[in-house]
């Protein structure tokens, strides 16, 4: 009987939280469905995983690929129409996965739909962008004083992301957040999958740019969902961006879409947003911690420090991309 959709988990030592995303695969009772493992641990303990669900494909990588590679390397051996890629810290709600198929079956012009997405229950987070990462987002994210006047004068704004609001409705956006992506193979087949020079992050919006070049489609749909709870064992910041990972995506995918000159003007952006932002989180955290008060900034200090060492010390390579 022909696989229909092959299910593709990318594993890097999160054995525990893993059990309880294949649990809620299997608990989707979806015929002509096969599970693939892809595992870039380090660690042992993958076997507590393989003796609960023996009935899923086991693929071990040498090393750890990162998650693009990991994704390609599940591609090559599924045997499904469509592919759906999972991170392992996920939970998959009711009928999620039948909800989704049946709607991209339906839209033949859809390459890729993405779910509601939620960090914890009742708890929903938006997922669907109506715009690419630029240099608006870029300041966005690294400038803490320009973040903070945004959130004055409109609460609600992101230079990204719809709003919440937004998300009650079918939406065609330009990409989506990784955590669940159902795809059809004979869309990414010929763009050779995930490009394999994203280690990790941004791996998806470059998919996602490249099939919308193609003339197909990404869709976000309101239904089913999953929850989404952020954690692993390679996540030691307050914030994603800044994970090495992320900031060495972000100016690759940079400069592989907007080319050099860009780059360079996003990481001067970068660089002088963390000069920028460390002096007010440092006033901020120490006025709080003198008057008693719990302050995140106190959080985000530590994380701004590394932004700006990263920055510094990846200067050539970003300069020579």
């Amino acid at each position: 009987m022909k696989t229909t959709i092959s299910v593709i988990v990318v594993l890097y030592n999160e054995f525990k939280i893993v059990q309880q995303c294949l649990s809620s695969i299997y608990r989707q009772n979806i015929s002509n469905m096969e599970v693939l493992l892809v595992d870039n641990s380090d660690k042992a303990g993958v076997n507590v995983v393989l003796k609960k669900f023996p009935h899923l494909t086991y693929i071990k990588n040498k090393t750890n690929l990162g998650f693009g590679k990991a994704v390609n390397v599940g591609l090559l051996k599924a045997k499904g129409e469509f592919a759906l890629i999972l991170t392992p810290d996920t939970k998959l709600l009711p009928n999620t996965i039948t909800k989704t198929l049946e709607f991209i079956k339906t839209n033949r012009r859809v390459a890729l739909v993405g779910c509601k997405v939620y960090s914890y229950p009742n708890n929903f987070h938006v997922s669907a962008c109506k715009e690419f990462p630029n240099l608006i987002s870029h300041l966005f994210e690294y400038n803490i004083l320009f973040y903070k006047i945004c959130q004055l004068i409109n609460s609600k704004y992101h230079p990204l992301f719809y709003s919440a609001n937004q998300h009650k409705q079918i939406l065609f956006p330009k990409h989506i957040i990784g955590a669940y992506m159902l795809l059809r193979m004979s869309a990414i087949e010929p763009l050779k999958f995930f490009d394999n020079s994203f280690k990790m992050y941004r791996e998806e919006t470059d998919l996602c740019k490249r099939l919308i070049q193609n003339n197909w489609q990404i869709a976000y749909l309101p239904e089913g969902g999953l929850i989404h709870f952020g954690g692993g064992e390679w996540k030691k910041t307050t914030i994603s961006q800044a994970l090495p990972n992320y900031m060495a995506s972000t100016y690759t995918f940079f400069n592989k879409h907007y080319g050099k000159a860009y780059t360079v003007l996003a990481w001067i952006l970068g660089l002088v947003s963390a000069i920028i932002s460390i002096p007010y989180l440092y006033i901020v955290s120490t006025s709080k911690t003198i008057l008693g008060k719990k302050s995140q900034s106190t959080q985000l200090l530590p994380d701004y420090i590394k932004i700006l060492t990263w920055h510094i010390i990846n200067s050539f390579w970003v300069l020579s991309l």
